[in-house]
């Protein structure tokens, strides 16, 4: 079982290591997305930048992977070496999507907070068609850019849910079986950093998903009333492109979301349940 979880681990990194070898694409996203960012002081307190970077989370996840890495490869040279390559590709990718996801996520807050916020009225109607057609813009830019996310991590990240599942499964009953000596307790650790990697990586899938829901809301609730006619079909147009939210998609065969990870977890205790029972029996 042991072996099992080091062998789908070994796999899932190598495949990370493979889409992060994607330079020049993941290096016109980075700049797609840099282009985006928000330059002067004002416009980073109007994009609320501190809530979407490098939140708590994050940063207890990479200090507790470290410290499980460390605990991991304290073996012999040539192992240490290996495992410190999976360990790296395995969390650098994640890392990656995460902030990219982060980035995505405070432009479409900034473009919800924006029209919720704004007040058209029939006496500027040209003003008020222009800011429309600039967040129509920066909307459009948004969803190629989640397009190229998925299109660049979505390999890896259906191979990561699936064998998370499966390490999940496999590294509880192995812990079951050999107690909490040395060995467990590091494969423990190591399942808990494992799961709250994958946490993290659902909890900005379902972020991006929400958010892009709010574009709809905030369109229908702000002040549209006072508005022209042509403002009014201009909303009604965006209310109807933005029915259908965003989503973190790995490959398109499964959204990454809260809802994702749940049945992840059920699969994994129930298989581990059946497994544990036809042992002992």
């Amino acid at each position: 079982m042991k072996y099992i979880s080091v062998i789908a681990y070994w796999i899932n990194s190598d495949v990370r290591f493979f889409t992060s070898l994607q330079h020049k694409v993941i290096s016109r996203l980075r700049d797609n997305l840099e282009a985006l960012y928000p330059k002067t002081k004002e416009q980073r307190k109007d994009y609320n930048v501190n809530e979407f970077y490098w939140p708590r989370l994050l940063i207890f996840l990479v200090r507790t992977y470290i410290i499980t890495a460390v605990a991991i490869v304290f073996e012999p040279l040539c192992t240490s070496v290996f495992n410190v390559h999976m360990v790296s590709s395995n969390m650098a990718t994640d890392l990656w999507l995460v902030c990219f996801q982060m980035q995505i996520c405070m432009h479409f807050n900034y473009i919800a907070k924006s029209l919720q916020n704004y007040k058209p009225h029939r006496n500027h109607d040209k003003e008020d068609r222009e800011f429309l057609a600039r967040l129509v813009d920066k909307h459009n830019v948004l969803i190629d850019l989640q397009r190229e996310i998925n299109r660049i991590f979505g390999g890896s990240m259906l191979l990561s849910l699936l064998n998370s599942a499966v390490v999940l499964c496999f590294v509880s009953l192995y812990v079951e079986v050999q107690g909490l000596n040395m060995d467990g307790v590091s494969m423990l650790m190591f399942t808990c950093t494992s799961t709250l990697q994958l946490y993290l990586v659902c909890y900005y899938g379902q972020l991006v998903s929400t958010l892009s829901e709010d574009l709809m809301h905030a369109a229908y609730c702000h002040s549209w009333q006072d508005a022209s006619i042509s403002y009014k079909k201009f909303i009604i147009i965006i209310i109807r492109r933005t029915q259908e939210a965003l989503e973190l998609s790995a490959m398109g065969y499964l959204p990454v979301s809260h809802e994702t990870f749940r049945r992840l977890m059920t699969i994994a205790l129930r298989v581990f349940v059946c497994i544990r029972e036809m042992i002992q029996t």
